[in-house]
């Protein structure tokens, strides 16, 4: 909804939204951009924020207005009772390294 300024989502604007998008240029960059990316039941903070969460589950895209495939994450913050979506600059592990 943040990219598309609708009110609504559902699968007919994600089907638009992958069409206009198409598909990722580089595997490569979406195969390190995977590689990279936090594991689901990785503790991290949300900047910002004065709770921690745990990733629950991992996607890599392509956003229309970046270069280079990005993880996204999903995040279970109990003391919320919440699971959100947050980009990797929104937020920092702190569990145990891999």
């Amino acid at each position: 909804m943040r990219r598309t300024g609708l009110d609504h989502y559902g699968p007919l604007v994600r089907h638009a939204l992958a069409r206009a998008e198409g598909p990722v240029r580089c595997p490569v960059a979406l195969a390190q951009a995977a590689r990279l990316a936090l594991p689901p039941g990785t503790t991290v903070a949300l900047l910002g924020e004065p709770h921690a969460g745990t990733v629950t589950h991992v996607v890599v895209c392509l956003a229309h207005e970046d270069l280079y495939p990005a993880p996204w994450y999903v995040v279970a913050c109990e003391p919320l009772g919440v699971c959100r979506a947050h980009g990797a600059d929104e937020i920092e592990p702190v569990g145990p390294e891999r």
